[in-house]
């Protein structure tokens, strides 16, 4: 079975401005049963994401596109940075939702949906 994950930087250059997402009813559900999507992603891996240097949060663009997700469609984004292949390990195991960003390979299409 094919692990989920997101790469919802590419969300944010195929939508238009202002257009809006509509939800499939399964997509609803699966929002409205979780009290938090837990993202993972790497540490250093700017402008995407990235371990600010001198104030030590957890920024990029990615990060700030799932949290401008997670208020438009009123869920918590819990984040946590690792390295890449943690990361994947992550979601394969079922410890984290998604990842912040993926690159398709073939490869990569065996273990996640794209």
């Amino acid at each position: 079975m094919k692990h989920v994950a997101l790469f919802v930087l590419v969300f944010s250059f195929i939508l238009p401005l202002g257009a809006q997402v509509r939800l499939t009813e399964t997509e609803r559900k699966w929002l409205e049963s979780k009290t938090e999507i837990v993202f993972v992603g790497q540490t250093s891996y700017p402008p995407f994401e990235f371990i600010h240097p001198r104030r030590g949060e957890y920024t990029g663009m990615s990060i700030e596109l799932i949290r401008w997700m997670a208020t438009e469609y009123s869920f918590n984004a819990v984040f946590k940075p690792m390295s890449f292949s943690a990361a994947q390990a992550a979601v394969a195991s079922g410890e984290a939702d998604a990842l912040t960003g993926i690159f398709w390979s073939q490869d990569r299409e065996k273990r996640f949906d794209f």
